[in-house]
């Protein structure tokens, strides 16, 4: 992990390495080198160490991509350089978080008016709460990548950023000739008895309100899935609570790359983390969690 130019100075200083080499990183911004030779670290856009698109996609046959970097393995697609619009037009892209901010990166260097709507008082969406662990400072990184980009728009004439502005069906304004949609995904609570219950609460939650977890002795967590292992993960470390994770699938973490899931399980086993895999939760009280 010697993505960053500090790390990888300072190895080199230390003499703990005679040259550094980069993998990753440069699938993340393949202008790594060039960016850190001009001092301008700060606009490095950084890995966030997910596997997900790179190794994984590896894995599973598809086509390499980065989570961060929309053109990653399809330079052959997108070009370097924006081609400037025929057409300018007004956009009204919805949303702040890393889908809103790379369209209007994209959409002003193309030449168009663009105006981003966020409902937060910030910017960074979903990324917020996924950010939280201390596990996932690559997060927090990105995120201060993304609030770099945002300063940068802000030169433009054309570009707006507004902050706590919720928009419906109802409110947005007529005049825009676009409208692109980057609210990202939504929670789906699962109709269990009791699942309205002020003791139940979502992943996001949690994460953003570590205080509606730090009252509870025992949590227990419906669904084995990347969040729900990560959270466990963050709980039981962190948060030091006894943590119970129920899945409905025969494994935990099914669909994640190899790496990451090896590493979470382990420390879920060394914390003492107790899984009911092959479950379901059937009713939810105020002191219990029924599953068979």
């Amino acid at each position: 992990k010697l993505g960053y130019p500090d790390l990888a100075e300072q190895a080199l200083r230390d003499e703990k390495c005679d040259m550094v080499m980069l993998a990753r990183p440069l699938l993340a911004d393949p202008e790594w080198p060039n960016k850190a030779y001009a001092g301008e670290c700060e606009k490095i856009r950084p890995c966030i160490g997910c596997h997900e698109a790179c190794i994984k996609e590896f894995v599973d046959g598809g086509h390499p991509q980065c989570a961060v970097n929309p053109r990653t393995a399809f330079e052959d697609v997108f070009s370097k350089e924006f081609p400037k619009s025929d057409t300018p037009k007004k956009i009204a892209v919805i949303g702040a978080g890393p889908a809103g901010i790379t369209s209007a990166k994209t959409l002003i260097a193309r030449g168009h008016r663009v105006d981003l709507f966020e409902e937060k008082d910030c910017i960074g969406g979903t990324l917020l709460a996924g950010g939280v662990p201390t596990i996932k400072y690559e997060i927090k990184n990105y995120i201060k990548f993304l609030e770099n980009e945002i300063e940068d728009l802000k030169r433009y004439s054309n570009f707006t950023l507004k902050l706590n502005h919720k928009i419906t069906i109802d409110n947005i304004n007529k005049k825009y000739d676009c409208i692109v949609v980057a609210t990202g995904s939504t929670i789906e609570i699962p109709n269990i008895d009791g699942s309205d219950n002020k003791n139940v609460i979502t992943v996001t939650e949690a994460l953003l309100h570590p205080e509606l977890v730090k009252k509870a002795q025992n949590v227990v967590i419906v669904g084995g899935g990347d969040s729900g292992c990560e959270t466990a993960y963050w709980i039981s470390q962190e948060l030091k609570k006894k943590v119970t994770i129920v899945e409905l699938k025969s494994t935990l973490m099914t669909d994640s790359c190899t790496a990451n899931r090896g590493h979470i399980l382990h420390y879920l086993e060394k914390a003492g983390v107790t899984t009911h895999n092959c479950s379901t939760v059937n009713k939810i009280t105020n002191n219990s969690c029924i599953i068979n």
